[in-house]
């Protein structure tokens, strides 16, 4: 198969791969491509990969974004160069869940379910044995059960997503959140926050690799009958991009004050 069929066949399935480990469509676009920049330049070998697609997944995970950021190159791939967006409306909340596994039990669920791959090939990309692979899935999908099962599924969003509104309402929704979002106003509540807030808001540190970030967990489990999630984005200068969100957790009727940031 020509590299430029390889790619216009697997992307997106690749990207849904990564995307589900990372949690982030940029970043997973940037370490999908990057993986393909990587198959591209050893194709005589990675075409003979008994999972060619694998080897781009396995290759994007390993990837130090930092790393790419730096030395970012394009490849031409005769006008194929851009695939279809992946579907951002896919369950947000299956993601999430998926993300908090440990890193070795969503390596597996990636490459045994988004990738469809057989046990053993499995056990060949990841360097492990095939009943290891086994023990892996079977602790995953446990953990994937339980948590739908009894309710606490969250859904875990990370700065840049908060910070494109569009990005931020599909999340919310794909998550079946009720939710608000409003930007380039701050908008605070006239009365006060449900007693709820902090049980259903949670700020965790996320360390990977050597670096860190913060994400806000929202447990839509938590939420009292009747209650929507408000958004507010703005930018801290006018004309600036948005850089600040704000979130409350308040009935569906509440009222609020909004001021245009400037």
């Amino acid at each position: 198969m020509a590299f430029a069929d390889f790619y216009r066949q697997s992307r997106d399935q690749c990207l849904r791969a990564v995307l589900a480990t990372t949690g982030d469509l940029t970043l997973a676009e940037d370490l999908v491509a990057e993986g393909f920049a990587r198959a591209w330049a050893s194709w005589s070998k990675v075409s003979r990969h008994p999972a060619p697609a694998a080897w781009v997944v396995r290759t994007a995970l390993n990837l130090r974004i930092s790393w790419w950021r730096r030395y970012r190159r394009e490849v031409v791939l005769d006008g194929h160069d851009r695939a279809q967006p992946v579907d951002e409306g896919a369950d947000h909340v299956l993601l999430a869940a998926v993300r908090r596994l440990p890193r070795r039990q969503r390596e597996v669920v990636v490459l045994r379910i988004w990738l469809d791959l057989d046990t053993r090939t499995v056990a060949e990309v990841l360097g492990i044995s095939a009943a290891t692979v086994g023990v892996h899935l079977s602790r995953a999908t446990a953990h994937l059960r339980a948590g739908f099962a009894d309710g606490s599924v969250e859904l875990t969003l990370d700065y840049r997503k908060i910070l494109d509104p569009a990005t931020l309402e599909k999340a919310l929704a794909g998550a079946g959140i009720p939710a608000v979002v409003k930007a380039d106003v701050l908008c605070t509540p006239q009365g006060n926050e449900l007693p709820e807030t902090r049980q259903v808001f949670v700020v965790k540190k996320v360390v990977e690799d050597e670096s860190s970030r913060y994400d806000l967990v929202i447990n839509p489990s938590k939420m009292p009958a009747g209650s929507i999630v408000y958004f507010s984005v703005f930018p801290i200068h006018k004309g600036d991009g948005y850089a600040k969100a704000a979130q409350f957790l308040v009935p569906k009727d509440a009222q609020m004050n909004c001021r245009t940031v400037a």
